[in-house]
């Protein structure tokens, strides 16, 4: 079951990428160019996100929802802020928070899309 994106966070999108990943299997021949054949049927798809200011009520309300999710274990109901498709994410790698002053904090982290099939 997907835990919904929590209403007490900013938008994070006016700083926001996309990455596509296509990992692929490469095998040695003797002779000739490798062969090479993708790993998965469909891409990674990981989403970068920046929240420039938050404030320090935030910043806990974040952390409190990760460590709730079971960090990079939980899926997380999200709206693409390209598409407005509502997805599965997960957090990819750490969420760290760097002081800005006057109790303000920004943070910058990885969602990595779940695949359809694997939603539970």
């Amino acid at each position: 079951m997907a835990t919904d994106w929590p209403t007490t966070l900013p938008d994070p999108f006016m700083d926001f990428y996309e990455e596509w990943d296509m990992p692929v299997v490469k095998t040695s021949v003797e002779m000739g160019i490798e062969k090479a054949r993708p790993m998965f049927t469909e891409a990674n798809r990981i989403y970068t996100v920046t929240f420039p200011v938050l404030t320090a009520d935030q910043k806990e309300d974040m952390t409190d929802f990760f460590e709730d999710i079971g960090w990079g274990g939980g899926d997380i109901t999200w709206t693409h802020p390209g598409s407005a498709a509502v997805i599965y994410v997960r957090l990819d790698g750490s969420l760290v928070f760097r002081g800005i002053g006057n109790n303000e904090w920004t943070t910058t982290f990885r969602l990595k899309r779940v695949p359809d099939a694997v939603i539970t």
